[in-house]
């Protein structure tokens, strides 16, 4: 159990969040036969019953947390899509938004860290429109053209109000 999880030992040294979480993946296996074998060499059969009952609700309660803070996170993201467009229903050719303070997670779940410019295109049906992280500018890449508009926006995080423009 303790040498599969050696190649991600430093997994286990950021936060607690549930990207994190599958690291107590990697021994299950193991962990499972130890398990099994520590209940079946319980004495009494009513002991090995409630422990068995026990393990089974608390993981399937783990479980059930786990699903919430995705399905939470995943309607955040769906509500920040909805704000933005009542906040600017149609903005100008190739304009860019550009968020400042944006979370990278949310409740130990990845926060658009990934496919952020693909959402709000999809959302607005355009292909057109680009979005970045304020952080992401120092990159050469990322940075727009000077013809192109930039629309600031600074995350607030707060139900019903979680951006602001900024310009």
């Amino acid at each position: 159990m303790f040498i599969s999880t050696v190649p991600a030992h430093f997994l286990a040294l950021t936060d607690a969040g549930l990207s994190n979480s599958r690291v107590l993946y990697l021994p299950s296996a193991a962990m499972a036969l130890v398990l099994g074998q520590v209940i079946a060499g319980l004495e009494f059969p009513r002991l090995r019953t409630l422990t068995t009952t026990l393990l089974l609700l608390l993981m399937n309660l783990g479980l059930l947390h786990n699903l919430a803070a995705w399905r939470w996170t995943s309607n955040l993201g769906h509500d920040f899509l909805v704000e933005l467009k009542s906040l600017d229903p149609s903005p100008p050719p190739n304009t860019q938004f550009v968020f400042s303070n944006l979370p990278d997670n949310v409740r130990g779940v990845y926060f658009f860290t990934v496919g952020l410019p693909e959402a709000i295109r999809m959302f607005y049906e355009r292909d057109d429109i680009d979005a970045v992280r304020d952080s992401d500018l120092r990159s050469p890449a990322l940075t727009s053209s000077p013809a192109s508009p930039q629309v600031h926006l600074k995350w607030l995080g707060q139900p019903g109000h979680l951006f602001a423009h900024l310009n």
